[in-house]
């Protein structure tokens, strides 16, 4: 996983001028191709934002599968868009969290995660993973993760500490004194919600293994955040962004990078998106974990034995 270093001042107004201007771009792709044309995902933060200014119900809304809630956090978090049109709020949005994931990287290797399936799908999607994927180099912005908490808590019980997660109590507070009941209404919607868990997905003969394997690598955090991914409930092929932080080497990132475009392009009716978020993305993560825990480790102790 990443580890933080010292960084003189130069070099970090350097990484902020090439954040912004990545940020930029991103803005620029997610105005182009989001899905709807308008705000993409990040819609309904944004209309919820608007009803809560104006003293209206987010939640007295039709939902669907395709129109499932976000808890009220997010819309508190859209704030600061409610002055834009929607489809260059969600520009804005997708840019700024680009900016931030992308400031907080320390090796140019780690650029490729804007070449992966999931940021691209975030893209199109206006999706809140690229500002989750974030609070694995900024902890202290745990509360941020109330606006997508399924795909967050891996996060921040991984990456987080006490400060933070007090943090995260007091926004979650927050959010239940502007509307009390928006937590009833938020659970009564997302009856819909058509996501899946991985490790429910795979028979049991395989998860079981699967998780036992994981478990032997739990003092490395990229073990612990890959089981706990793969235990909460996610869409393709976005939410699954996370997880490529979990490479320690160029090497490492390429062989995931790949490996999750194969599976994604690969032909096939008996591919679902499940299947190929399995494994286009989780087995090769898994790959990458156990190479490190076992491979690499013995080939260190065998190099020091000599």
């Amino acid at each position: 996983m990443l580890r933080s270093g010292r960084v003189t001042g130069s070099a970090c107004a350097y990484r902020l001028a090439f954040a912004a201007l990545v940020g930029l771009l991103a803005a620029i792709l997610s105005y182009a191709v989001t899905y709807d044309g308008g705000a993409g995902d990040f819609g309904w933060a944004l209309r919820a934002a608007r009803d809560l200014l104006a003293g209206r119900d987010p939640y007295a809304y039709p939902f669907d599968i395709a129109h499932i809630p976000y808890p009220l956090p997010a819309g508190i978090l859209a704030f600061p868009f409610t002055p834009f049109a929607d489809r260059l709020a969600g520009a804005l949005f997708f840019g700024l969290s680009t900016s931030l994931l992308v400031y907080g990287l320390r090796k140019p290797w780690q650029l490729l995660i804007l070449a992966s399936p999931a940021y691209v799908a975030a893209a199109t999607a206006v999706q809140w993973t690229p500002l989750i994927t974030a609070l694995l180099l900024f902890p202290a912005l745990a509360p941020l993760g109330l606006a997508k908490p399924h795909i967050a808590l891996p996060v921040l019980l991984t990456h987080t500490g006490r400060r933070a997660l007090g943090a995260t109590v007091l926004f979650a507070g927050f959010s239940w004194w502007v509307r009390p009941d928006w937590i009833a209404s938020f659970v009564a919607q997302i009856g819909p919600y058509g996501g899946v868990i991985p490790l429910m997905f795979l028979p049991i003969f395989l998860s079981v293994p699967v998780v036992l394997l994981t478990a032997a690598c739990w003092r490395d955090q990229g073990a612990r955040l890959t089981l706990l991914m793969a235990a909460v409930p996610q869409r393709m092929f976005y939410d699954q962004l996370a997880l490529w932080l979990v490479p320690n080497t160029p090497g490492e990132m390429v062989f995931l990078t790949i490996s999750s475009w194969a599976v994604m392009f690969a032909r096939g009716d008996a591919l679902t998106w499940p299947l190929r978020v399995v494994l286009g993305i989780y087995l090769p993560v898994l790959v990458i974990v156990l190479r490190r825990r076992f491979v690499v480790k013995f080939t260190n102790e065998r190099s020091r034995d000599g």
